[in-house]
């Protein structure tokens, strides 16, 4: 229901500037060029395209605007187009922290996280108050293999802007860092902050009650993963399995054998399932 209220919003925006210009008579390409980029931020690429096309394009753009506008390029397919704007972007403004925050961004786009380290440093130098930015210096460490060095970037991205609903996907990165170190305790913590967040991103929830599987929480797995069946969106067979453990470790057999069918239906051939269905029939006829 919001999202189309948004849109309906944002197109008035549009037509009111559009009126405006004619009004007034000014010329209405400002206007429009800051609602595309606006949109370009948002990563709302028919509005981006909308409003750039009536604000006559891009060439006299502040760098930092064209960056911005390249990302949205970039993630709406048009890659071309991306490099074009972050080129010209670079030319002119090499030391801007934001084109070089978007810069690495761009890299991390094309796997290049490595590469993308030296830009996010002097990025995150410039503007050290900046949380995307630091955000983004984390997951390049993280990728990159660096955890210490990634958590405390993610944790500074965090003081930065504390309670953000936008960066849910950093509590996401951390608790897979704690994860990976075996700390599940802690990994369900960032995994609850990322689904309050987040609620809607791929496999929060699944990987909330993973994480809650492991640290022997079962009735909290069985929360999280109900959810996740509700939230539907991947493939349900990895939560069906967990739900089944989960049932199992609380003794709840036939909501476990319920759910382990579930996973066969999707996955006939998963040994994991069919081992655990084996001891869920040894333990029915106990």
């Amino acid at each position: 229901m919001l999202e189309p209220l948004v849109r309906f919003w944002w197109r008035l925006k549009v037509a009111f500037a559009q009126a405006y210009a004619r009004m007034a008579k000014v010329d209405p390409r400002p206007r429009l060029a800051k609602l595309a980029f606006e949109a370009a931020q948002r990563r709302e690429y028919g509005q981006f395209f909308l409003a750039l096309d009536l604000a006559g394009g891009v060439s006299d753009w502040h760098p930092a605007w064209l960056a911005n506008v390249a990302l949205a390029y970039y993630d709406a397919g048009r890659v071309a187009d991306a490099e074009e704007q972050l080129a010209t972007a670079l030319e002119k403004a090499p030391e801007d922290p934001t084109v070089l925050a978007c810069y690495g961004e761009f890299l991390q786009k094309k796997d290049l996280h490595n590469d993308s380290i030296p830009y996010l440093v002097r990025a995150t130098g410039m503007m050290p108050a900046n949380a995307r930015s630091w955000g983004l210096l984390g997951e390049a460490y993280r990728v990159s293999g660096l955890g210490a060095k990634a958590r405390e970037c993610y944790l500074r991205a965090l003081e930065c802007q504390p309670g953000s609903q936008e960066l849910g996907w950093i509590y996401n990165s951390l608790a897979f860092l704690a994860a990976d170190l075996g700390d599940w305790t802690e990994a369900a913590r960032f995994w609850r902050e990322a689904a309050a967040r987040v609620p809607r991103t791929e496999y929060v929830w699944y990987n909330l009650g993973d994480a809650l599987l492991h640290a022997g929480d079962y009735r909290g797995a069985v929360q999280a993963l109900r959810k996740d069946l509700r939230v539907g969106l991947k493939k349900p067979d990895y939560t069906y399995y967990d739900l089944a453990y989960a049932y199992y470790r609380l003794g709840d057999l036939r909501r476990a054998m319920i759910c382990c069918e579930r996973v066969l239906d999707l996955t006939p051939d998963a040994p994991d399932a069919l081992e655990l269905k084996r001891e869920l029939q040894k333990a029915c006829t106990k």
